[in-house]
This record gives C-alpha cells, sequence and structure tokens, in this order.
C-alpha cells in the first residue's frame, strides 16, 4: 500500500493504466482506477517507474503537486 509520503498524480496513474494494457481489453480508466486489486496494481506500476527513473537519473523523479 502506500504511504503517507507517496502521493500519485492522475498523470501517472493514467500512464500506468496505458502501460498495463487493460485499455486492449475492454476496460477503461474510472473501471480500473475504482476496482481495489486493479488501482493498487497501478500504484505499484507508477513506483516501479519511478525507480527506473530514478536508475537512470540518479535522482528522485520529480513529483508535481495537484493544484487547488
Amino acid at each position: 500500500m502506500a504511504t503517507g509520503d507517496e502521493s500519485f498524480t492522475e498523470d501517472e496513474l493514467r500512464e500506468a493504466f496505458r502501460i498495463s494494457g487493460l485499455g486492449l481489453l475492454g476496460w477503461d480508466y474510472q473501471r480500473a482506477i475504482t476496482t481495489s486489486n486493479v488501482a493498487l496494481s497501478l500504484r505499484t506500476i507508477v513506483r516501479g517507474q519511478r525507480r527506473i527513473w530514478e536508475k537512470q537519473n540518479g535522482k528522485p523523479a520529480p513529483v508535481q503537486r495537484a493544484l487547488i
């Protein structure tokens, strides 16, 4: 699960949805994000993408907070 200091932007989650290939199975983003196990998997994909970015660039990936 996500810790309190870890946040996921909608853009990151949408990119994870695109990477997952669920759209090819007939899923839409809204269904995926409201299904708990699938949403957990999407957040895990985001964490993995962040780690890949950190390894390639040697520093934490920038996270843009949502504007109010």
